[in-house]
């Protein structure tokens, strides 16, 4: 793992092809100049709130049942920048995304997670919920949410389509 720990003035692309980029400091990432794109490597936040960083989803970090692109959160960690899904954002561990999210990718959400969803996205890939919870309280009517086992869908917000696809599933307002 390549572990950022202080304020980086990188105003360039980052680029995490293989391993993990571990980020532990709001300002690592340097200048929102250059975005941040997943190619098949994990980026993992802890306790951060990354504001105005675009972040692009671009290739498989992980296999499955859902492929996409890594994102872990330990802690309370924010990303406020524009998400471009070119593919599936894989997300472990609790994270509020504020910017708007994009493209033809979808989320997934696994374990004790908690994703919470601010901007109006008009991203159009499946949201597959597995023993974590979406909260949606902007507008997304082109992404379809998938429960399966233990999902829970949440908040005032709308989606698309819902498909109940496990047990102990949950929609609430």
């Amino acid at each position: 793992a390549l572990l950022l720990t202080a304020s980086n003035s990188c105003n360039s692309t980052i680029s995490v092809v293989q391993g993990i980029l571990d980020v532990r400091h709001f300002h690592a990432l340097g200048d929102t100049a250059g975005p941040t794109q997943l190619f098949g490597g994990a980026l993992l936040l802890r306790n951060v709130a990354i504001a105005g960083e675009t972040l692009f989803a671009l290739g498989q970090g992980t296999g499955g049942t859902f492929p996409g692109s890594v994102l872990t959160s330990v802690g309370a960690c924010s990303w406020s920048g524009p998400v471009l899904l070119n593919t599936n954002l894989v997300v472990s561990g609790d994270m509020d995304f504020s910017g708007v999210i994009s493209g033809a990718g979808g989320l997934g959400c696994f374990g004790l997670t908690t994703v919470h969803l601010t901007a109006n996205n008009t991203y159009t890939g499946t949201n597959y919920i597995s023993g974590a919870t979406l909260q949606v309280d902007g507008v997304q009517p082109l992404s379809p949410v998938d429960l399966h086992d233990q999902g829970r869908l949440q908040g005032p917000g709308m989606v698309g389509n819902i498909n109940v696809k496990g047990v102990s599933t949950a929609i609430a307002p």
